[in-house]
């Protein structure tokens, strides 16, 4: 389960995962392209918004948490919709894998 989604995703593994202490905003993306932000199935067009909003008055840091086989381009345009929003500090979620 990743937190903040209320979605199961099988996410790829890394050798360079860092734990994150605190992430205020996680953007899980989908196998059929949907974005889920504060367990809430929004379109690509409404991400921006969304982020736009929770970030209000205060700094945020964004974690992407795509399902291993959701399509690269759907990734980049999560975080394109990330920066969109005025975030700069954004990341990958990923499971830490053998070295």
């Amino acid at each position: 389960m990743i937190a903040g989604t209320g979605v199961d995703m099988n996410l790829p593994g890394s050798k360079t995962t860092e734990e994150i202490k605190e992430a205020t905003i996680t953007v899980g993306v989908k196998k059929d392209n949907q974005f889920i932000v504060n367990g809430q199935t929004i379109s690509s067009s409404e991400l921006t918004t969304k982020l736009m909003d929770l970030k209000k008055n205060r700094k945020v840091a964004v974690i992407i948490a795509g399902d291993k086989d959701v399509p690269l381009s759907t990734l980049i345009d999560a975080m394109d919709s990330v920066r969109g929003a005025g975030i700069n500090s954004v990341g990958i979620a990923a499971i830490a894998s053998g070295q």
